[in-house]
């Protein structure tokens, strides 16, 4: 059913005229913006409302911010205690642009359970994970699986550092 809003990520600093940081929620009626205090100080590269395995329901917010990944809840924007495990490292392969860590897409698996996570990053919870994890959305906080393709622990090429800029479940 319609909430009666949309959330969009991007890059913006307004919507309709009215001051936003990078997320907006807006009606679905009238298109003006509606308030919601999230805004992450850098570009969002994707959004995802997931239920976890309580029955509980997140907005997954995932880009170029500090922290890459963070979880609130969907209508309130606030932040919602579902932990997160920790993202971080970036390759430095010889003659590699300079980039950063980011989170560039999400992909829900079919039955809700877990999300594919891909971007710019080589630990996640404390894990070797490049390019790729599979985000477990076990309740009260979201686990990391071990599961990791080494085929993505190579240098792509100096203007892009990495392969995966997205993924889907089969």
């Amino acid at each position: 059913s319609d909430p009666g809003y949309v959330l969009l990520g991007g890059s913006m600093t307004s919507v309709n005229g009215v001051a936003v940081r990078n997320l907006a929620k807006v009606s679905t009626s009238t298109g003006a913006a509606m308030p919601y205090p999230l805004g992450p100080d850098g570009r969002v590269a994707h959004i995802e409302v997931v239920t976890d395995a309580g029955g509980t329901r997140h907005l997954l917010v995932g880009g170029f911010f500090p922290g890459y990944l963070r979880s609130v809840g969907p209508s309130s924007g606030r932040p919602d205690g579902y932990r997160l495990p920790a993202i971080s490292g970036t390759y430095s392969y010889p003659g590699v642009t300079a980039h950063a860590a980011r989170i560039w897409n999400m992909s829900v698996s079919p039955d809700g359970r877990a999300v594919l996570m891909t971007g710019v990053f080589t630990s996640v919870g404390g894990q070797r994970h490049e390019q790729i994890f599979r985000l477990n959305l076990t309740a009260g906080a979201a686990t990391v699986s071990a599961w990791t393709p080494r085929q993505l622990f190579r240098h792509c090429a100096t203007s892009y550092p990495f392969y995966a800029r997205d993924a889907a479940w089969s």
